[in-house]
């Protein structure tokens, strides 16, 4: 719910007058979405539909904020396509990967995917930032942002897929 004043915050930031609140918005947001992780470890609270939400939620922000910055056109509509495909791959095949020994619930993640997805939670507020503060480079972090996330996607992808392709076919 806290996420939805911030879609309205990242257009205006990039239609009106720069403000430092998109910035502050984002931080809580962020911040939010961090301790209920670590509270829900801490008071061993944790559940499988709770990993559910999270991740639902960590996408829906994702997503709806790099669709916000699609309209803007800031960023290249490939950028939300490769979420989604992502956020499907990785719900896919942890579905099969789930029994490996390096998972420890019912989602199996890579390094490179949870690194990826984690970067493009940040993107939203990095570009902000680089707007307010450093505009002249909005385009070149927008590119390498881009390509990062996008080469991040690809390791990942093969990774999941190797292991797919080991677990299904050469038990």
């Amino acid at each position: 719910m806290l996420a939805f004043p911030f879609f309205y915050c990242l257009y205006a930031l990039f239609t009106h007058e720069k403000s430092i609140v998109i910035l502050i918005l984002f931080a809580i947001i962020l911040l939010t979405d961090l301790v209920d992780g670590y509270l829900a470890r801490k008071w061993k609270v944790e559940s499988d539909l709770g990993a559910r939400l999270d991740i639902f939620g960590d996408s829906l922000l994702a997503i709806l904020s790099a669709l916000v910055l699609v309209y803007l056109n800031i960023i290249s509509f490939l950028y939300p396509l490769i979420i989604l495909y992502k956020l499907f791959e990785f719900l896919l095949s942890s579905k099969y990967l789930k029994d490996l020994p390096s998972s420890k619930n019912f989602l199996y993640f890579d390094i490179m995917g949870k690194n990826a997805g984690i970067l493009s939670m940040f993107v939203p507020g990095i570009l902000a930032f680089v707007y307010i503060f450093i505009p002249i480079y909005l385009i070149l972090v927008v590119n390498v942002l881009l390509v990062l996330i996008t080469l991040m996607a690809i390791v990942s992808s093969v990774s999941r897929l190797y292991r797919l392709f080991k677990q299904l076919f050469f038990l």
